[in-house]
């Protein structure tokens, strides 16, 4: 990140990010090397938005927004929670985050990756209303869905 302050250049693929995981030892701390990777844009971004860099930000971002859509994921759990702890509310970073749970999601994901799992009680409420959010837009004003819901799945059964 302070190579950016004397080049005005990001590292242009993910083995220059690596790096930077690994500078930082958060290689170590984190499964893959795409998590890896993943939370060390993040972490620029947030540095980024912090200390009002925002050419630094705004050029991290662009590649980390470009390789996540393309991904058809949603971004790793551990990125999530440090991105939302640390990031200025307004910040556009946190939307591109909850779309890509709102998009990509599904309990197959968690499921193949036990990590995941344990931090998933701990995701941010504020991720939880903008997934609602963007649900409620993509659904659109049409609330008849009556049909899509079988009131016989919530009735309590009895046990006796």
């Amino acid at each position: 990140m302070f190579s950016w302050l004397y080049t005005g250049k990001i590292p242009k693929d993910n083995d220059g990010w690596l790096h930077v995981a690994e500078v930082k030892g958060m290689s170590e701390d984190h499964g893959s090397q795409d998590e890896a990777v993943e939370l060390a844009q993040l972490k620029a971004i947030v540095f980024g938005d912090r200390f009002l860099a925002f050419s630094f930000q705004a050029a991290v971002q662009k590649r980390l927004v470009k390789a996540l859509v393309n991904i058809n994921n949603p971004a790793w759990y551990a990125s999530v929670l440090y991105t939302y702890a640390n990031m200025t509310k307004d910040n556009p970073t946190l939307d591109l985050l909850a779309g890509l749970q709102f998009r990509f999601w599904d309990e197959e994901t968690d499921d193949a990756h036990p990590k995941e799992l344990t931090l998933r009680p701990g995701l941010p409420n504020d991720l939880l209303v903008r997934v609602m959010k963007k649900f409620a837009a993509h659904r659109g004003k049409s609330r008849s869905r009556s049909q899509d819901l079988d009131h016989s799945d919530y009735h309590v059964r009895s046990r006796d």
